[in-house]
């Protein structure tokens, strides 16, 4: 492959963990759960990598339980992250790698009223609703939309100029969802 237009999935997830990280204190002791919906999936995989990397580096004291399997079903998701939530009832914060992840976390706090640290991965519709109500602390975007436009519009240029293809990574970035600008 010649040319690849995606994001770091690594930097995706330390972005999450960052973002959620400001709500738990430097010197905390505790757990940080981290479930994962397609486990084995290499994005996913990378997504949590990068969380783990700054939640050692910057909350030592912290005890990181996971990534724990959730799965992708939406039922059999909910039902793997209701079970997590009342194992780890006193958990400083729970981050997932993809969408699903995001929607159950949304939707237990909906449900049972608990207010969790929690975020997620991708820009899942009710995953929005759940970061604008103040169920999610964040979403993670990677821009999937970006890198398809960017694809088109490179392929357009070709077909149109004669212009070569560029070659390497064109890394299109990532986007941080708060409550601030979703």
């Amino acid at each position: 492959v010649g040319l690849f237009i995606g994001n770091s999935n690594a930097r995706l997830g330390k972005m999450l963990a960052t973002a959620l990280l400001k709500r738990v204190p430097v010197n905390e002791t505790g757990e940080i759960v981290i479930g994962i919906d397609f486990a084995g999936v290499m994005p996913l995989e990378q997504r949590c990598k990068g969380m783990i990397s700054v939640i050692k580096a910057t909350r030592p004291n912290v005890k990181i339980v996971g990534p724990l399997e959730t799965t992708a079903g939406v039922t059999t998701n909910y039902d793997a992250w209701n079970n997590i939530i009342k194992a780890h009832p006193h958990a400083l914060a729970f981050m997932g790698p993809g969408d699903q992840d995001a929607v159950s976390l949304a939707r237990i706090q909906q449900v049972t009223g608990k207010k969790l640290v929690a975020g997620a991965a991708d820009l899942n519709p009710i995953a929005l609703l759940g970061v604008k109500n103040g169920y999610l602390t964040a979403l993670a975007s990677p821009e999937h939309w970006l890198k398809g436009y960017l694809g088109i519009w490179l392929l357009a240029q070709h077909a149109k100029t004669g212009k070569p293809l560029p070659k390497g990574w064109w890394n299109s970035g990532s986007l941080l969802v708060t409550k601030a600008n979703v």
